[in-house]
């Protein structure tokens, strides 16, 4: 059965996130390409995400080598990579995995990024939460930071601004 980039035999798809943490979900027509569960993004996994994914692993290798990874490091890196290599071998068509290798570079990727956690600000003044919506409103209007990231730059700013 062909899927969007890859081929499956199995009805899931698997979804990975920065940590190569995975998660696998049955396929459906309106599956989304991204699922966030707390501070992670999952992203279905697919051929440019698979290249990422080898690039960061062969990082992680060198470093390794180098003296610059601790061992637990790598064997928790080793051990989740084994667990994408194996469904990739059984789900990804072989062919276009190489030929879209030979071109692929991964410092053009964008892998999945999650959003920051809302702030707590159940306990601030009246004072302190005006500020926040006035700071974080101009931070996601004037700055351009989607409104998480304008919140959570936000929250920053009155903690250091009122002690708290």
């Amino acid at each position: 059965m062909q899927f969007g980039l890859f081929q499956t035999t199995e009805q899931s798809d698997l979804f990975v996130a920065t940590d190569l943490t995975t998660k696998t979900v049955p396929i459906s027509a309106n599956s989304p390409a991204e699922i966030c569960e707390g501070t992670k993004t999952f992203r279905r996994l697919d051929v440019p995400f698979l290249l990422w994914i080898e690039s960061r692993v062969a990082n992680i290798d060198n470093a390794y080598r180098k003296g610059k990874a601790s061992a637990s490091v790598h064997t928790t890196v080793e051990q989740r990579f084994a667990v994408i290599r194996k469904w990739a071998k059984e789900n990804i068509d072989a062919a276009l995995l190489e030929a879209m290798r030979r071109n692929f570079d991964p410092k053009s990727y964008s892998p999945p990024v999650s959003e920051p956690t809302p702030p707590v600000t159940e306990n601030w003044s009246i004072a302190m939460h005006e500020a926040f919506e006035e700071r974080a409103a101009i931070m996601e209007f004037d700055g351009g930071l989607s409104r998480a990231k304008a919140e959570q730059a936000a929250e920053i700013s009155i903690r250091s601004s009122f002690n708290r």
